[in-house]
């Protein structure tokens, strides 16, 4: 039995795997009265040519010694010159401390995991619902293209257009519709 469980976590943790953070950034539009969310465009050309081009939302890795928190703060700067100021019904722990051991348990928005493409790699992750501050959002070498959706927009998009966005988004931006179609009714 312990030998087949080994054997299950080496499926479904291959050596490629890598956890990441996303960032779906909202803010209200007083204009239109609505929320909307910042759609970007993946722009990696050669760090990842083949995924280059999609809309996405913010993500990316998580780098050894951060906590989710820090890796999403960064990867929010880093893709979009914005500051994150707020995580929407967040929950975080205290760090438990015990040895050299530090330990927190925290709750984002929904969880996300890509478990085949083409290239191989796999992503795990963890998805935020975010406020930020700054003004419009910047081009950086990992985003262009940015553009403010309201949730009936972004559901024709992802029913007319899924194969334009990031593939580990789609059920996870399909999701955030759903949950915010749910509150208004």
């Amino acid at each position: 039995m312990v030998g087949q469980k080994h054997k299950l976590y080496s499926f479904y943790r291959p050596k490629t795997m890598r956890i990441i953070v996303s960032a779906i950034l909202q803010r209200w539009n007083v204009k239109k009265k609505e929320i909307e969310i910042l759609i970007q465009e993946r722009w990696k050309p050669k760090v990842d040519p083949h995924y280059s081009g999609m809309l996405e939302i913010v993500a990316g890795g998580v780098e050894e010694g951060e906590t989710v928190y820090q890796a999403l703060k960064r990867e929010i700067k880093e893709e979009t010159n914005l500051e994150l100021i707020k995580v929407i019904n967040d929950y975080q722990s205290d760090i438990y401390k015990h040895n050299d051991d530090e330990v927190f348990v925290f709750q984002p928005f929904i969880c996300q995991q890509m478990i085949k493409t083409k290239k191989g790699l796999r992503w795990i992750g963890f998805v935020f619902l975010c406020e930020v501050r700054g003004g419009l959002p910047s081009r950086t070498s990992e985003a262009r293209n940015f553009h403010w959706l309201g949730i009936k927009e972004l559901r024709s998009e992802l029913n007319k257009n899924p194969h334009k966005f990031f593939p580990l988004q789609v059920p996870v931006l399909k999701y955030y519709v759903k949950q915010k179609e749910i509150k208004q009714n």
